[in-house]
């Protein structure tokens, strides 16, 4: 079976070092400014390895940026797009969600679809902000406290409900030591 894992951007992965076991894995998910060539060159390698298979982005702006970037595969979320809407249409049917799906989610639910089951690290549902705080987005911190109540464009809170019930099942599995 082959072993997939999805690696967030909490700042838990600061404490945890994850990256030999993040990199041990057959296939690497990283998603938006998680995924950015720039991070994977080796500073950060012992915070979030340097493996680099799928990228999973919402920002299409951030994957033009970075046509050339070493990935075997690239995996594009636009708003108005079929995966998009097609992973809406569970989620709402699942609990009543009306929000704008993260990438986080998206690509949860995508890589379930190819894959039977995956792990998953450093993702904390905004709970700790992203590792990186606003290195890439000036207001990233302040963003990540409010997603981490429900507020905002996502509502985190009926996301985790889902990711939960994904574990429960054991299509997840939650990496943090």
């Amino acid at each position: 079976m082959t072993k997939v894992i999805l690696v967030g951007a909490s700042k838990s992965l600061l404490n945890d070092k994850l990256g030999k076991i993040i990199d041990s894995y057959d296939i690497v998910c990283r998603m938006n400014n998680n995924g950015r060539p720039e991070l994977l060159n080796g500073e950060y390698k012992e915070i979030i390895g340097s493996k680099k298979d799928i990228w999973l982005c919402k920002h299409i702006g951030l994957l033009n940026m970075y046509k050339n970037n070493g990935y075997k595969k690239t995996v594009r979320f636009p708003q108005e797009g079929d995966l998009n809407k097609k992973y809406f249409n569970i989620l709402n049917a699942f609990n009543n969600f009306n929000h704008h799906l993260t990438c986080g989610i998206l690509s949860i639910m995508y890589l379930i679809d190819k894959y039977s089951k995956i792990h998953i690290c450093g993702m904390d549902s905004f709970e700790g902000g992203h590792w990186y705080g606003n290195r890439f987005l000036e207001n990233q911190n302040k963003s990540d406290k409010l997603a981490a109540k429900g507020f905002g464009a996502h509502n985190i809170l009926k996301e985790k409900e889902y990711i939960d019930y994904l574990v429960s099942i054991n299509k997840i599995k939650i990496i943090d030591e």
